[in-house]
Order: C-alpha cells, then sequence, then structure tokens
C-alpha cells in the first residue's frame, strides 16, 4: 500500500508553466501578435487579441525572456525563475519607439 501511494512523488513534474499579459504602457490595453521567447530554448509563444499568452513544458530552472514587438521596445526579464509542477507569472508593459526608416523617392 505505500508503493501505490508514494509513486505519484517519485513521478513528479520536471516542467512549469509560463503565463501573462502583455499591455500597452500608456493606454493599459492588450497587445496582440507580441513575440514571447524563452532564451536558450525552442519555446516561445505569441499573444492572441487581449494580450494573453502561455508557455508549457518549460524545463524547470533559471531564464531570460525576451518579448518583442514591432514598434515597440524589448523588453527582457532576466533571471526568471520556472519551478517545475507549478505556473510562473509574467505580465510586461511595453513602451512604444519610433521606427526610423530610408526615404523611398
Amino acid at each position: 500500500m505505500l508503493v501505490t501511494f508514494s509513486a505519484p512523488y517519485v513521478y513528479g513534474g520536471t516542467t512549469g508553466k509560463i503565463v501573462g499579459v502583455v499591455t500597452d504602457k500608456a493606454t493599459g490595453d492588450g497587445l496582440p501578435g507580441v513575440n514571447i521567447v524563452v532564451e536558450g530554448t525552442t519555446l516561445g509563444a505569441a499573444t492572441d487579441e487581449k494580450g494573453n499568452y502561455f508557455i508549457i513544458n518549460v524545463p524547470a530552472g533559471e531564464y531570460s525572456i525576451t518579448v518583442t514587438m514591432i514598434g515597440y521596445k524589448t523588453v527582457t526579464a532576466e533571471k526568471f525563475n520556472v519551478i517545475a509542477d507549478f505556473t510562473s507569472e509574467l505580465n510586461v508593459n511595453m513602451e512604444m519607439s519610433a521606427i526610423e526608416g530610408e526615404v523611398i523617392v
């Protein structure tokens, strides 16, 4: 009986989940289509129409998370901890930036 009840503890998970909302710093509105990348892995996500995102099966550990969108400054969260079997929350406010382009005649 002891083996039956202790089995789930032996086979505990090794991955976690990252969730959050990406918003415009000036308006507070959610930003759709923002790219979130877990550096050093092939994991990432894009936000939905309300700015929400989630990334599952992230191995437990410490990561840098990069958030990018055209027209906004890139945001990097360094030393972000992911804990096995838990959901870690990372909400980001993005600030607009001017895009300078070449004049075409």
